[in-house]
C-alpha cells in the first residue's frame, strides 16, 4: 500500500498503481474467502462445491501440501472430529483424489454417525464409499441406520441397489420391499433405472415390486 501511495505521486505512475491496487483487493478477498473455508472445513459445514473451491485456492499458490497435511492433522486428532466434520473432510477429499485420507474419514463417519441423524448424511456418506469400491462397509453403514431409523426409505433403497450390486440378491429385495413400503411409486420408478438391479431386472419377484409387467 505505501508503493501505491509512492507510485500515485510518480508521473506516469497513476495507472501502475491502480493495476498493483487491484491486484492487492484480490489477494486480501482471496485471503480473506480461505480463511472463511479453513473454518467451514473444521466446522464440518463445509460442502462439495466449496471444497473444491478451497482446493483450488491452495492449488494457485502451489500449497496443495499444507492443506492435505491439514486434513491429516483433523483425522488423528480422533477427540476433536465428529460425524460432520469427518464428512467435511471427506468431501475435500473426494475433490482432492486423496483416496487413503478420504477412506479413514468415512470410516470416522460411520464409527461416529447415529441413527436418527439426516438421511441425507448417511446416503452421501454410503455413495462416495461405494465409489471407492467399499461397497460391504457403505452396507454396513446403511444397515445401521436403518435399523435406528426405519422410516427411510432412500436409506432402504440405496441398501437393496448395493446389495444386489454385490451378489445378495435375496437381501436386495427384501430391502427393495422396505423402500417402496415406504417410497411408493418413486421407489419403483428409481429402481426400474437404476442399474445396479440389473442381477434382478429379469426375475418375477423384482418385476412384481416395481410394476413391471
Amino acid at each position: 500500500e505505501k508503493l501505491i501511495a509512492e507510485l500515485n505521486v510518480q508521473p506516469g505512475g497513476a495507472e501502475h498503481a491502480a493495476r498493483l491496487s487491484s491486484r492487492l483487493e484480490g489477494l486480501k478477498r482471496t485471503a480473506s474467502r480461505r480463511r472463511e473455508l479453513e473454518i467451514a472445513l473444521k466446522a464440518g459445514s463445509i460442502d462439495t462445491g466449496s471444497a473444491d473451491e478451497l482446493l483450488h485456492i491452495y492449488r494457485e499458490r502451489k500449497e496443495e501440501p499444507l492443506l492435505l497435511k491439514t486434513v491429516e492433522d483433523m483425522l488423528r486428532a480422533k477427540t476433536g472430529i465428529t460425524p460432520d466434520t469427518s464428512l467435511a473432510v471427506a468431501r475435500l477429499c473426494n475433490v482432492a483424489g486423496w483416496q487413503t485420507q478420504q477412506k479413514v474419514a468415512l470410516r470416522e463417519f460411520a464409527a461416529r454417525a447415529k441413527a436418527g441423524d439426516q438421511d441425507a448424511r448417511h446416503l452421501e456418506a454410503a455413495k462416495m464409499l461405494c465409489a471407492l469400491g467399499e461397497q460391504a462397509k457403505a452396507a454396513e453403514l446403511l444397515e445401521k441406520y436403518v435399523a435406528g431409523s426405519p422410516q427411510s426409505g432412500a436409506a432402504w433403497l440405496e441398501l437393496a441397489a448395493i446389495r444386489c450390486s454385490t451378489g445378495d440378491s435375496k437381501g436386495g429385495i427384501e430391502a427393495l420391499q422396505q423402500a417402496i413400503e415406504r417410497g411408493g411409486n418413486e421407489a419403483c420408478a428409481i429402481a426400474r433405472r437404476d442399474t445396479r438391479f440389473k442381477s434382478v431386472y429379469d426375475t418375477r419377484v423384482f418385476r412384481n415390486l416395481v410394476g413391471i409387467k
